[in-house]
């Protein structure tokens, strides 16, 4: 019987502990890649979809103004939106974190309310 028992807090506390870190470690690090937050960062500041116009040869003042204007709504849709999408993969990696973090206190505490639980029980029938 106590051969199980330590066989069972060995497998609880010592194989699946690692597992369940491992598991956790690998859904934090598919959030960063799955929204491309490294990659939003450096190129925050990027046109949006590298649209941006040229200017033509010759001088005309409108046609610089138009330039420049597109350049910048260019740049400004692109920080928007990627802007958007770091916040949304930072608040997702917020709540990894968080359920990760419950998951992980669950678990460490299991066999004591398992054991909690069969002695209240075991006092309530006796």
């Amino acid at each position: 019987m106590i051969d199980v028992l330590l066989k069972y807090l060995h497998w609880h506390y010592g194989t699946q502990l690692g597992t369940i870190l491992l598991a956790w470690k690998n859904l934090l690090r598919f959030n960063l890649e799955y929204f491309s937050i490294p990659v939003l960062l450096r190129t925050f500041l990027w046109p949006w979809r590298k649209y941006e116009d040229s200017f033509a040869k010759g001088f005309d003042f409108m046609q610089v103004l138009e330039v420049i204007t597109f350049n910048m709504m260019s740049r400004v849709i692109g920080i928007l939106l990627r802007s958007t999408l770091i916040v949304m993969g930072i608040f997702l990696e917020i709540l990894i974190f968080l359920g990760g973090l419950i998951i992980f206190i669950v678990w460490l505490t299991i066999p004591l309310l398992i054991s909690a639980g069969l002695w209240l029980g075991s006092m309530l029938i006796f």
